[in-house]
């Protein structure tokens, strides 16, 4: 299931409310305690059907995933650059130096590929670095910023 999915099945909301203004930033928490339903990201997401009228929402209703914070580790995250859209892995280490590397172009595609709009099984986690495998094994936070 996708946090699109979700959020068009209405499961994040309690007793169905509906928005009345666009958040400026959304923190989704991935709680995984339900070990068979797993909530992965999607690249984009829309809260159009979050709002009771159209017209409460103005043009702006996507949003972009701009970072995974690693529930388990706070100080283990990726985050996409905005204006490259790049991935990084950021980790901040209290005896070395905080560490920021850009992924690899075959990380940079399983995370692009995990994130897309379709579903579709992860076969192997195996094929993922240690730390992109973290996503699938940990809770997550993702975030997300309105596209403009």
């Amino acid at each position: 299931m996708t946090i699109q999915m979700t959020i068009d099945r209405h499961y994040l909301l309690t007793k169905k409310q509906y928005l009345s203004k666009l958040p400026e930033r959304l923190l989704i928490k991935n709680s995984q305690q339900n070990p068979e339903i797993f909530i992965t990201p999607n690249s984009t997401i829309s809260l159009e059907n979050l709002f009771l009228n159209e017209n409460d929402t103005g043009n702006v209703v996507t949003y972009k995933l701009m970072a995974i914070i690693c529930g388990n580790n706070p100080d283990m995250m990726f985050y996409r650059e905005p204006t490259t859209d790049y991935w990084y892995f950021y980790r901040n280490e209290a005896e070395q130096a905080t560490l920021s590397v850009r992924l690899s172009d075959e990380n940079k595609k399983l995370l692009d590929s995990l994130i897309q709009e379709e579903i579709h099984p992860i076969t192997n986690l195996y094929a993922f670095d240690k730390s992109l495998a973290t996503i699938f094994t940990t809770p997550q936070f993702y975030v997300y910023q309105p596209v403009i």
